[in-house]
């Protein structure tokens, strides 16, 4: 017999990187559980440094209080980073993900359209010599 509470399960996560961004799909229940691994998915994508982030909440679910105050807690640590520009995606009127600060759209094609184009002129790559220091010259 289902009580009626939410279990926790993990959360699974499809990244699209053929997209104009990339995409995260997380599907499940985002608890204390789970958090750690949602946060570690998030950043992973952020460390290869896409202008934008479209995440795809439409089918995760929040276990407990601490999954909306986890992700405000991801867009503040990341908000100045130059390429951490972060939007959530999720077609429900009542979606529980609307408090946390993130910009959310009823759905990726919103999303990537409020986002536009990539300003490929925005980034900057040098190549660097495997040196001792090289680190330290360069900040």
């Amino acid at each position: 017999m289902h009580n009626g509470a939410i279990m926790s399960s993990e959360v699974q996560h499809r990244v699209d990187r053929e997209q104009v961004y990339p995409l995260v799909r997380l599907t499940g229940v985002l608890d204390a559980t789970t958090l750690p691994a949602m946060r570690s998915v998030l950043l992973d994508v952020l460390a290869g440094q896409p202008e934008a982030v479209v995440v795809d909440v439409s089918e995760l679910e929040p276990g407990s209080a601490d999954a909306g105050l986890a992700l405000r807690a991801l867009r503040r640590d990341t908000e100045d980073w130059p390429a951490a520009h972060l939007v959530l995606s999720d077609p429900r009127t009542d979606s529980p993900w609307r408090q946390v600060g993130w910009p959310v759209w009823p759905d990726t094609a919103a999303a990537f359209a409020e986002l536009g184009p990539p300003d490929h002129d925005h980034r900057v790559s040098v190549e660097m010599d495997a040196l001792v220091g090289a680190a330290r010259q360069t900040r």
